[in-house]
């Protein structure tokens, strides 16, 4: 399920809720924060547990979704484990576990390196995380909203990407 598809320009804003590691609960409070921010699209990060969870998330915007680790039901063995997509002036790329996110980011060409927003996106570790590893490279984990690890709180993230400034993420904790 990786519907999205809006054409975006490159003096586009363009705001995307970010999840990942619902294992099949998906919590109101989850649709409320993301309903009230009007997003342009919603990336689920993987471990998604239940197709239900998607439809849900599609009521509100356009989803890119990854499958997990614990993606074992067969309505979500089409899903892809990794997604690499140019909106605007950024580069997301989007994977399950960290550590795919780090042999994909290897991958990427001498011309994907040059763009000036890589935003690599995971789960897995349940445990919110937004950190800039080189000038134009930031790692992104939106926690869990369900499931929290580490002393971190239930949360979703939202990813604002504005062609003439660097990404901006808000956590919003459930």
């Amino acid at each position: 399920m990786s519907a999205f598809t809006k054409d975006v320009g490159t003096t586009d804003t363009i705001q995307i809720g970010v999840l990942s590691d619902t294992h099949g609960n998906l919590p109101q409070s989850v649709l409320s924060a993301f309903e009230e921010c009007k997003l342009d699209a919603i990336i689920h990060a993987g471990d998604v547990g239940r197709e239900q969870v998607l439809w849900q998330l599609e009521l509100l915007a356009p989803i890119i979704a990854i499958r997990g680790n614990c993606d074992w039901a067969p309505a979500l063995q089409n899903l892809t484990t990794a997604v690499k997509r140019q909106l605007g002036t950024s580069l997301l790329l989007v994977t399950h576990k960290p550590t795919d996110l780090a042999l994909e980011l290897r991958r990427l060409k001498k011309s994907e390196l040059s763009t000036p927003h890589i935003i690599g996106i995971h789960g897995h570790t349940h445990i919110p995380r937004f950190e800039q590893l080189e000038d134009n490279i930031w790692l992104l984990c939106p926690g869990s909203p369900v499931e929290p690890r580490g002393k971190s709180v239930p949360s979703v993230a939202i990813l604002t990407l504005a062609p003439d400034s660097s990404p901006k993420v808000e956590f919003i904790e459930l």
